[in-house]
């Protein structure tokens, strides 16, 4: 999807979307609503989110204060030899942030996927192929035409330590992506919720009149052939999220905590 051009015209999309959401609530509130409040055209908005459950994950990813600079991750904050890495990033920033905790000594990585949105499809196989050589990554089922599979490359930064993935039900599009990828191919354990349940590629075309016609082109699959469109993926270890967790903080935040004792128990396992 097609960023709109400005960061400030989508800030504007995103603080208009959440006092209207606040006030009308999301099935009240009219993306024609959104548009005049924001300044922003609804054909952009649209072009950038296609309907207002995907707004409205990029509205929470805003007020949780997601998607931080992986500058600001720091191994030492969470458990000894332990790190977490944000990866609504540019695969080239997640290789840095990778760099940065194994160099500082991480022994293991737990890929936060909650709240994220998504992004760009390509951003989420790069990150894929970094966890996974010589397998398939993703199978795209177009209509009208035959099959694609997506496999790894094997020149991509490599991490070789043990990995597991967090998930909620805004975990959605891209990122189940990278996530169905990581469990298919048994390279990592989920732990959460179930996620959002988006895998379609959609095409939206502008009309003059302002509105916009959208068509579902292509379904995408996971490694082992899984539709999760509308239906999500489950996690392999559940863990509830409570209202008032704290996202990063092991002490408020229970599916982290289950995250790295499901680490640790690992390494204990490797280390003689």
């Amino acid at each position: 999807m097609a960023r709109p051009r400005s960061e400030e015209a989508h800030d504007r999309v995103l603080r208009a979307a959440l006092e209207l959401f606040g006030e009308r609530g999301i099935d009240a509130t009219s993306m024609d609503a959104i548009a005049q409040s924001s300044g922003v055209s609804k054909a952009t908005i649209y072009n950038h989110w296609p309907n207002k459950e995907a707004l409205l994950i990029d509205v929470m990813l805003m007020v949780n204060g997601l998607g931080r600079d992986p500058e600001d991750v720091d191994s030492g904050d969470l458990c000894t030899d332990l790190a977490t890495v944000l990866t609504r990033r540019p695969p080239d920033e997640f290789d840095a942030a990778i760099a940065r905790v194994t160099a500082a000594g991480a022994k293991a990585l737990v890929l936060d996927l909650r709240n994220d949105g998504g992004g760009y499809v390509e951003s989420a196989l790069q990150i894929s192929e970094r966890f996974i050589a010589h397998k398939p990554l993703l199978t795209v089922e177009e209509r009208g035409g035959p099959d694609t599979t997506v496999t790894a490359d094997d020149d991509a930064v490599r991490v070789d330590i043990p990995v597991t993935v967090l998930v909620n039900e805004y975990t959605a599009s891209a990122s189940e992506i990278t996530a169905g990828a990581l469990q298919d191919d048994g390279i990592a354990s989920l732990i959460g919720t179930r996620t959002f349940g988006k895998g379609v590629m959609q095409t939206l075309t502008p009309l003059a009149d302002g509105s916009a016609i959208k068509i579902t082109t292509a379904h995408y699959l996971t490694p082992n052939h899984r539709d999760i469109n509308l239906k999500g993926i489950e996690p392999d270890l559940a863990v509830a999220e409570p209202h008032d967790a704290r996202f990063g903080d092991p002490l408020k935040d229970p599916q982290l905590r289950a995250a790295l004792d499901f680490l640790q128990k690992k390494i204990a396992v490797k280390t003689p």
